[in-house]
């Protein structure tokens, strides 16, 4: 498992839960970003408890099986179309 550092940019927040599963910084803000690449760059303990309940999360909420059917469909879909333009 990775430990996740990132900014608010409103595509993270189902997995980046701030000092949970990540460390969230402000869009825009540098300095923060900055300082929590230091922090889990200088702590161990905090670099894998990140990094344990952020795999956990994505385990628990981000399964593969759906989005695979999906796009199985999909492209099943296109090979259709393709097969009768033809």
């Amino acid at each position: 498992p990775i430990s996740v550092v990132t900014t608010d940019n409103g595509g993270s927040e189902e997995f980046a839960v701030p000092e949970d599963t990540a460390l969230v910084s402000p869009p825009a803000d540098v300095e923060t970003l900055a300082a929590n690449l230091v922090r889990v760059a200088r702590d161990p303990a905090l670099r894998q408890r990140l990094a344990e309940r952020g795999a956990a999360v994505v385990r628990r909420t981000m399964q593969w099986e759906p989005i695979l059917d999906a796009w199985e469909r999909t492209f099943a879909g296109d090979a259709e179309r393709v097969v009768r333009a033809t």
